[in-house]
């Protein structure tokens, strides 16, 4: 569960980062396309215009502290785990390139680069909560780390009864870990 976790807040922040200037490219020119729009309403609605001014002017305030925030992320992202590795080593006193400390360092590092890239993928968000005080996206993100969409409760407590596909495939091949093979199923 723990290894899909990872797998799947790090590749949010790949993808985050493919979007991210494509999306901030597009909110600035929709701002300056927008921007007579804005000119019209202030002209038309006087001070309701001035009040919608103030939150189109937002969208750029909260596209424009992604790159902050994401430099914060990174910050946190690299101290922890510089702190975590300086814990193994000299606090623990397990040697970095021996089994234990490798084996160690590979399943606190592989959390540590998960939640960087979970946060990374979040900024939108948590510029939005800095922006507008919301609670609903601290909520949405405290959701995210319950983790529970990894967990398949039917591996440790199956159904007794379930109903049986209409057509199945099986594997192409088997393997028995006590005999070390791997053999070929079905028609060859």
């Amino acid at each position: 569960a723990a290894q899909q976790r990872n797998a799947k807040w790090a590749a949010e922040k790949t993808m985050f980062e493919q979007v991210s200037r494509p999306i901030t490219a597009f909110i600035e020119m929709f701002m300056v396309g927008a921007s007579p729009i804005m000119a019209f309403a202030i002209a038309a609605f006087g001070q309701a215009g001035f009040s919608i001014l103030g939150k189109f002017l937002m969208m750029h305030v909260w596209v424009t502290l992604w790159v902050p925030t994401s430099a914060l992320v990174n910050a946190y992202l690299t101290h922890t785990m510089a702190k975590y590795v300086e814990w193994v080593q000299f606090d623990r006193g397990i040697e970095l390139l021996s089994q234990s400390g490798l084996d160690q360092l590979n399943n606190q590092l592989q959390t540590q680069l998960a939640t960087g890239g979970m946060l990374a993928a979040a900024v939108p968000m948590l510029t939005l909560m800095l922006i507008y005080g919301s609670s609903q996206v601290a909520t949405q993100l405290a959701g995210q780390m319950r983790g529970s969409e990894y967990i398949d409760p039917k591996i440790a407590a199956p159904d007794i009864v379930q109903p049986g596909p209409i057509v199945t495939q099986s594997s192409s091949h088997t393997q028995n870990p006590g005999l070390k093979t791997q053999q070929r199923t079905g028609a060859s």
